[in-house]
């Protein structure tokens, strides 16, 4: 199913000849957004052409909140996407609002998005229950968790080098596991393949959970591996040299392992699994973790933080070096 426009410029639905207004409609009645799908055999892929269009309805402001945060998720991820930053699931109305409000001024000031989503992507808290809530509980993931918490804890410590180059792989891990290799795949999946992979998400489950984000989740996540993390170095320079090739190989004297950089690599990672579990249609592990089981984390995160104001820390010789002072 595609959308079509008709000669006053409406768009349409093929081949029911739906028009948007009536998804709209139908998506303000108790049905859930999954029904609706269902209903009028709208796939995923055909959502992320959709959401834009329902963003300037008239009854936009009635939709269920799932629906509404799904259209500013999808058009606020996009608008984030040339400076390597997205949406995870668990940004709040708060979030968005302020992100919304950010890149609606001129300038866009970038310092003030990096620190709102800094601020809530690398707190202990949420780092915790994304390790322990998700990334230990969920396959494809449980692999990496070490790697993963070890990242956490060199980031908090104040060693960012060691934080940005225990995470990079792990991204790649996650793709090549995601897509079968080793195993059934005969070779290694190209970087071209994998950011592929992730935006052929809808032609691999057409009713996933959590149907309206998942496309914004697919799209962001492709953006920042094809524009910036995966781009190559002589098609032109990632945004804050947030590049796999730089940092792996050094091509040049450039400060890749920023408070930034590093933040864009553990939400990329987050948003991965956002998509991982929709696409799978697991219930989200993470909401069934209590405090107690994260406590010991969030402990040791926060002490591991809270040491970088003691003097006899070893890693205050790091700041000394000009690329690695906090």
């Amino acid at each position: 199913m595609t959308l079509v426009t008709d000669s006053a410029g409406t768009p349409w639905l093929q081949p029911q000849n739906l028009r948007v207004a009536d998804i709209a409609t139908a998506l303000q009645s108790p049905d859930t957004p999954e029904t609706v799908s269902s209903r009028y055999q709208i796939t995923a892929n055909d959502w992320s052409d959709i959401l834009p269009l329902l963003l300037g309805t008239p009854s936009m402001a009635s939709f269920p909140p799932d629906v509404r945060d799904a259209v500013r998720l999808a058009d606020i991820s996009a608008r984030l996407g040339p400076y390597a930053l997205c949406v995870s699931g668990y940004a709040s109305v708060a979030d968005l609002d302020a992100i919304e409000t950010c890149l609606g001024q001129t300038p866009i000031p970038e310092a003030t998005i990096h620190q709102r989503l800094f601020a809530l992507v690398m707190q202990p808290r949420v780092r915790a229950q994304q390790l322990v809530g998700r990334f230990l509980k969920i396959s494809l993931f449980e692999e990496f968790a070490y790697l993963i918490d070890a990242a956490s804890m060199a980031f908090y410590r104040g060693n960012r080098v060691c934080a940005f180059l225990s995470l990079l792989p792990v991204i790649e891990g996650v793709l090549l596991r995601w897509q079968g290799y080793p195993g059934p795949v005969a070779s290694r999946p190209s970087y071209k393949k994998s950011i592929q992979f992730l935006a052929d998400a809808p032609t691999r489950q057409p009713y996933p959970a959590s149907v309206l984000f998942f496309v914004s989740w697919g799209d962001a996540a492709a953006a920042i591996l094809r524009d910036h993390l995966f781009l190559d170095t002589t098609s032109g320079t990632a945004v804050g040299y947030f590049s796999r090739h730089l940092a792996l190989h050094l091509l040049e004297d450039r400060e890749f392992a920023t408070t930034e950089n590093i933040a864009r690599l553990f939400l990329l990672l987050d948003v991965l699994s956002d998509l991982y579990l929709a696409e799978r249609r697991i219930p989200d592990p993470r909401f069934m973790v209590s405090d107690d089981e994260t406590r010991a984390h969030v402990i040791a995160y926060t002490s591991a933080l809270r040491s970088q104001d003691q003097l006899d820390q070893p890693e205050r010789i790091l700041r000394v070096h000009p690329k690695c002072r906090k």
